[in-house]
C-alpha cells in the first residue's frame, strides 16, 4: 500500500486508520527532531483535526 521508503513505521500499517499519517524525513526533523522521535506523536490539522505520525518516508542518511 505505500510504495516510499520507509525510514520509521511499519509499510503494512502505515495508513491503516483514518488518523493515521505519514510525513517526510525533513517535516520529522523540524518538528520532532528526528524520524524515530515522530512515531506516535500527534499533528494538529487547522487547529480542529488530530492525526498520529505512523511512519516517516525518505531516504536513509
Amino acid at each position: 500500500m505505500f510504495s516510499h521508503p520507509l525510514l520509521e513505521g511499519s509499510a503494512k500499517q502505515a495508513l491503516n486508520t483514518p488518523n493515521s499519517l505519514a510525513i517526510s524525513r525533513t517535516m520529522a526533523d523540524q518538528f520532532f527532531g528526528s524520524p524515530a522521535a515522530a512515531i506516535g506523536k500527534t499533528i494538529r490539522y487547522e487547529n480542529r483535526k488530530d492525526f498520529r505520525v505512523s511512519a516517516v518516508f525518505g531516504r536513509h542518511g
